[in-house]
């Protein structure tokens, strides 16, 4: 990872700075950190390439859950005729139409993951995606994603949008 030049412009890349004084939106992982099989792993998605502005509820809140519930069947059921965990972690977010943040860097409507994987216990292929919306939510309220199919997803998203094409998932 380079280091930041403080001087210097950067007109189409979000820099740290982009953030301060936010008190709404977070700095949201695509890829959490918690994902990283090592040290090394878990600190490379600290980088701005990927993190959007997330708002802070919706971070810490359902989208907070949907993650760690994600990890929890890859580390359970992911695991490969090797003995091995391994599967396949897709996230992404679809951008506003007219929501900035600092006159520079979109503002998500919508986050989305998916994952797909061999899981040797069931004897079959494993996929599943969660999406919502980037929108304050009451953390009191405990809020949960639903599981939905791929294929919702590919409806929710466009015709043209496939997560894993070509495979089994």
């Amino acid at each position: 990872m380079g280091i930041e030049n403080k001087k210097r412009s950067y007109r189409y890349q979000a820099v740290n700075a982009d953030y301060k004084n936010q008190t709404s939106f977070d700095r949201g992982h695509l890829l959490p950190s918690s994902y990283g099989l090592t040290k090394r792993d878990s600190e490379s998605t600290f980088t701005l390439t990927n993190i959007v502005p997330q708002e802070g509820t919706f971070n810490k809140g359902s989208w907070n859950s949907m993650e760690n519930c994600i990890r929890c069947v890859l580390d359970e059921y992911c695991i490969n005729n090797n003995g091995r965990k391994e599967g396949f972690v897709v996230i992404g977010a679809k951008p506003s139409t007219n929501n900035i943040l600092n006159n520079k860097i979109n503002i998500p409507a919508m986050l989305w993951s998916a994952f797909c994987c061999y899981s040797q216990s069931k004897g079959m292929w494993l996929a599943s995606a969660h999406w919502g919306e980037n929108v304050p939510e009451n953390i009191k309220d405990n809020l949960y994603m639903q599981t939905k199919t791929l294929a919702e997803l590919h409806a929710e998203m466009g015709t043209q949008f496939e997560v894993f094409p070509g495979t089994k998932c």
